[in-house]
């Protein structure tokens, strides 16, 4: 969620098309690599800005989900105050977190609201992951917390130096806080400005599975390079075996990606809950609710208008 080194680019691709993107100046986590390397070796025809992957790429965004038994959504984090208006939080299903075992907070820059509600509400030892911002995030006073803050980014593949240089894969840091195989009852909370399409990429199916809810903030999803669709398209394929997507909410510090008919915000907050803790709806591009709040307050929010998604019959460009 962070807003810090953006720069304001416009770039003319080719066929003579512009789109205007926000990135993070000195791209801290990588993601650059992981782009690149999807583009290798691709050569997908294509109209401008949509690739083969990119209907069935968009399509796996949609909220096909809800909470268990009618269990609330909460929005866990960031503002701890009902009168704060900075920032929107994360919203997540109650009942995935009331017993929870442990959760890993990976993107912390100096602050961790979503870590200080889950392991003082919840009672859920939380472990802290960053490597670019080397703070250790306090506890307010009143606060019961129970946070352990590590230097260490997680690991994207690249192979790059990034932050002190200090990384673990997704695995090994389950395997530090909680090596016994039978737990699933893990939370994830990542945000690390790129670097989970690399993470998420490289975790093992199994491992993933462990996870009662994951809620990831999905960055560049304007990024229609050649390849990157069908590289983001797999993590997404990988992630709903075992997941259904409950709710998402967009970044409005960033602008929207426009597919053609389609539209969906270029930094995008997803929830996903394991398929034995959710109930199956009716597909939906978005679902605006009343606790949704913008991460930009000085700037309109996104809502339902902003995430236009492809339906079931819609067809991917050959």
């Amino acid at each position: 969620m962070r807003s810090g080194g953006l720069l304001q680019l416009l770039i003319c691709i080719r066929f003579g098309t512009c789109t205007s993107l926000r990135i993070l100046s000195d791209d801290p986590y990588d993601y650059e690599a992981f782009a690149k390397a999807a583009s290798l070796g691709h050569s997908e025809m294509r109209v401008p800005n949509v690739t083969a992957a990119t209907i069935p790429f968009l399509k796996t965004f949609r909220v096909c989900g809800k909470c268990q038994n009618n269990m609330p959504f909460r929005r866990i984090g960031d503002p701890l105050t009902a009168d704060a208006k900075a920032d929107g939080g994360y919203i997540m299903c109650q009942n995935t977190l009331q017993k929870g075992g442990m959760a890993l907070s990976i993107g912390i820059n100096g602050w961790d609201g979503w870590g200080i509600q889950i392991s003082d509400e919840f009672r859920v030892p939380v472990y802290q992951y960053d490597c670019t911002n080397l703070k250790t995030p306090l506890c307010p006073p009143g606060r019961n917390c129970n946070m352990t803050f590590y230097d260490v980014c997680a690991d994207n593949g690249s192979g790059a130096q990034i932050g002190n240089g200090k990384q673990k894969t997704l695995a090994q840091m389950i395997s530090d806080h909680a090596p016994s195989e039978s737990a699933a009852d893990l939370i994830l909370k990542i945000d690390c400005e790129g670097c989970e399409w690399g993470v998420l990429t490289s975790a093992p199916e199994q491992l993933l599975a462990r996870f009662r809810t994951i809620v990831v903030e999905f960055h560049r999803n304007k990024d229609a390079r050649y390849g990157v669709h069908k590289a983001k398209l797999a993590v997404m394929q990988k992630m709903l075996k075992y997941f259904t997507i409950v709710h998402s909410h967009g970044c409005n510090w960033n602008r929207v990606a426009h597919y053609g008919a389609y539209r969906i915000p270029s930094t995008l907050e997803v929830t996903f809950v394991r398929n034995d803790l959710v109930e199956p709806v009716t597909c939906l591009s978005s679902q605006h609710l009343d606790i949704d709040k913008p991460i930009n307050p000085r700037r309109n929010e996104y809502g339902e208008l902003e995430t236009v998604l492809p339906t079931d019959d819609a067809k991917a460009y050959a």
